[in-house]
């Protein structure tokens, strides 16, 4: 623990700070910290700028490396890689994004186990839309029940949004097991993982 606390300088300040929420908002790490120093002290520059000019290049260089990184980590492709400012933001940007997709009166479908991110903005879509939001079943370890989706997934099923890592209780649901068997059940559902908690400790492939 103490080799891993050095490399952070809030423990420089708080030495026996015992910190517990990383899902929700991680310490910066000294080369991160470094990094955005040096991002505003050489470049400062928008990452969307036209022109051919070497700041430019310098940072859109840099992030299409990093999303080339992400890409690689979940056998994805850089191209489908978007950035945003947190998974809050992405969610009501995705949830709005999706209202036209939302017909009148189908169904939403949550989990118990989500972070607020993953709730509101569904159901603030499904009041707009006079839709049902539902939640899936959970089995006796807190892990969606795969066994009984059929009985709630259903034609009137446009989206169903849960966690891979639920913040909370730490459990993890077999999302390529759930998704598989909804969209066996309706093809045209759309399956939304929230996998801001797993995504930097567990194995991740998009394409499974």
């Amino acid at each position: 623990m103490k080799n891993i606390r050095k490399f952070f300088p809030i423990f420089s300040q708080q030495k026996k700070l015992v910190y517990l929420d990383s899902a929700g908002t991680s310490f910066k790490p000294f080369s991160v910290i470094r990094a955005i120093q040096d991002y505003y002290q050489s470049y400062s520059i928008n990452t969307h700028s036209e022109g051919s000019n070497f700041l430019t290049q310098k940072v859109q260089a840099a992030v299409q490396q990093t999303r080339q990184l992400i890409a690689e980590k979940i056998n994805g492709a850089a191209e489908e890689i978007i950035f945003l400012p947190s998974a809050t933001y992405a969610l009501n940007i995705l949830a709005l994004s999706l209202k036209k997709f939302c017909r009148w009166g189908n169904k939403i479908l949550l989990t118990t186990l989500e972070h607020s991110s993953n709730c509101y903005p569904w159901q603030e879509v499904a009041r707009e839309k006079a839709m049902k939001v539902e939640f899936l079943p959970l089995n006796e370890e807190f892990v969606v029940d795969i066994n009984k989706l059929e009985n709630y997934i259903d034609k009137k099923t446009t989206i169903v949004s849960f966690s891979h890592l639920s913040n909370s209780l730490g459990v993890i649901n077999p999302v390529a097991e759930i998704s598989q068997k909804i969209k066996r059940i309706n093809p045209g559902c759309l399956v939304i993982v929230d996998a801001c908690q797993s995504v930097a400790h567990l194995p991740i492939n998009v394409k499974e």
